[in-house]
């Protein structure tokens, strides 16, 4: 059993990640946050010119929005292009629900889909196309609060993975946008 702990799941990431071929179940106790796992997406798969990141997630808590707002302002730099870029190219958010969020969170994203057929919690993240090596996929018990109990969490970093979860996503973002 794959185990993450707050006090180290930078590394127990980097450990546990490239373990398995394609896919790595993590366990957490509901202390690991969705937003540290994001922020550790983020630099695992950023690369030129920046990621499309789609979130699916029944709500958000305003800390997190906060942290993608941050983010999507972030660069990184390339020195294959020798040039800065946004470290986030998309943002998109599929929710149930943007109560308790202000419209200067809401505007961090590029797309907003709201919608009560929610069935899923996901995090998805692609360099563009022509980059199968760079999509990551994270599903499962991803918590934005302190939630106690023990929490499966799937990451997979293959195309074909992230070809099961995206197009349901795109559609929700199609059938119910908003912005």
């Amino acid at each position: 059993m794959k185990l993450v702990e707050p006090c180290c799941y930078v590394k127990q990431l980097n450990n546990y990640f490239p373990e398995d071929d394609d896919v790595s179940f993590l366990y957490h106790s509901g202390d690991v946050l969705l937003q540290d796992v994001t922020d550790w997406m983020l630099r695992r798969s950023c690369q030129y010119p920046g990621l499309n990141v789609t979130l699916a997630v029944p709500c958000l808590t305003p800390d997190f929005a906060q942290l993608l707002g941050n983010k999507k302002k972030e660069k990184a730099y390339s020195a294959g292009h020798n040039t800065d870029y946004p470290l986030i190219r998309s943002l998109s958010l599929v929710t149930r629900s943007i109560d308790g969020l202000d419209d200067y969170m809401l505007a961090s994203f590029d797309h907003i889909a709201i919608t009560r057929n929610l069935s899923l919690q996901a995090v998805t993240m692609a360099v563009g196309e022509n980059r199968a090596s760079r999509h990551l996929t994270l599903t499962g018990g991803l918590v934005q609060t302190v939630t106690p109990g023990i929490h499966l969490m799937v990451l997979t970093k293959t195309l074909d993975k992230y070809n099961l979860i995206q197009p349901m996503l795109d559609s929700h973002l199609r059938l119910h946008k908003i912005k």
